[in-house]
């Protein structure tokens, strides 16, 4: 975890996001209510977490470049 730390700026949003795929996978992924949910987690958790990156690099001038915001070497 400490080398997600470095690599990512919201690295807890993506153990929510795992916590809610595994609400799914428990779920035998069947019930759309629990996809809904997990489809909602997801777009939510991304759309703040970009904008919480773009905020913390204009705010500290000595940020990080290669840091992304929630997935490691992905996003």
């Amino acid at each position: 975890m400490v080398i997600g730390l470095k690599l990512s700026s919201l690295i807890h949003y993506l153990a929510e996001i795992v916590i809610y795929a595994g609400l799914v996978i428990v779920s035998g992924g069947a019930d759309l209510t629990i996809w809904l949910l997990f489809g909602f987690v997801v777009s939510n958790l991304v759309f703040a977490a970009a904008e919480t990156h773009r905020w913390y690099r204009q705010k500290f001038e000595n940020y990080p470049k290669n840091r992304l915001a929630i997935i490691p070497f992905l996003y």
